[in-house]
């Protein structure tokens, strides 16, 4: 594997990061099932977007963390280099809300930065993006139901000109949500369904492309990518610690070359350490993260 390919992988692993610690590692929002449980000790910790935002807004704003940075160090023999590459950062506000994310080039410039915004509430209700120059690229802004929940979700292009849309729609009868991407023309992209099941705590999503089926454990996550056939082609594991951070990520796909992700954390809660394998089990490169207080 070449360095400009971890380069690049590590740019996407460092935009999902935050999907593998919320949408993608959700638990079902109902909690019946986990109430009803009369041993406390085999609870599984909640992993929706929103509990999981407002832990990480309390924890941070608790420690008046100012900043965040992320710094790739490459594997070689064995080994991770001495030197590494700045290569992400983000900033906090007093409420402990992310208020700019950064990434940065080889010389250690902004290359891009992106910037969300807040209601009143400290409800996320949109997000800018930057280019090197501070100049707005796109931006998307959420809309939000009677209920509170995002109805909308919509992308704007550097000529204010929509260019991606998903609409959420919800059925708690069913305990069932339902997402449809649209093109700016107004096209369909896809559709995506999801039923939760609250007797074995699992949810089955199902989109015109295939379907996934996610089981919830203790402190794992499991999910199986079917085809459209029915047959099994990917396998996801997360793996969670006792407070509920993602502790391991294993990928079980033939066509990846990126296979597993093991995090460390402080006893604050912080993340320091993120080490990235490949399919033979050998440490391909890490992310090493640092943290400024304010004081």
């Amino acid at each position: 594997m070449n360095l400009k390919y971890i380069i690049i992988l590590t740019v996407i692993i460092l935009f999902s990061a935050n999907i593998l610690r919320a949408e993608d590692t959700a638990l079902p929002k109902t909690t019946s099932t986990i109430e009803k449980n009369p041993d406390e000790t085999a609870k599984p910790p909640v992993f929706d977007e929103e509990t999981l935002r407002q832990k990480d807004r309390i924890r941070i704003s608790s420690q008046k963390v100012k900043s965040q940075t992320g710094t790739i160090y490459i594997y070689k023999f064995g080994q991770p280099d001495k030197s590494g590459i700045l290569s992400y950062g983000k900033k906090f506000n007093a409420a402990g809300d992310l208020s700019e994310e950064d990434w940065f080039d080889f010389s250690g410039k902004i290359s891009s930065k992106s910037v969300p915004t807040y209601d009143k509430d400290g409800k996320k209700i949109g997000e800018e993006w930057f280019d090197a120059a501070s100049k707005l690229v796109y931006r998307d802004i959420y809309r939000f139901g009677k209920d509170g929940r995002r109805s909308e979700e919509i992308w704007y292009n550097i000529n204010g000109q929509v260019s991606y849309k998903v609409v959420y729609s919800y059925d708690d009868t069913k305990n069932s949500n339902k997402r449809i991407g649209y093109r700016g023309d107004g096209r369909r992209l896809f559709q995506i369904e999801c039923s939760d099941n609250q007797k074995d705590m699992s949810t089955t999503c199902i989109s015109s492309s295939g379907t996934y089926f996610q089981q919830y454990g203790n402190t794992t996550l499991e999910r199986l990518w079917f085809s459209a056939y029915g047959s099994i082609f990917g396998k996801e594991l997360y793996l969670h610690n006792s407070s509920g951070q993602l502790s391991e990520y294993v990928l079980n796909d033939t066509t990846a070359d990126i296979i597993k992700r093991v995090f460390k954390y402080d006893d604050k809660g912080n993340i320091l350490e993120e080490i990235v394998y490949n399919r033979i089990q050998e440490p391909v490169l890490m992310i090493r993260y640092t943290y400024d207080y304010i004081k």
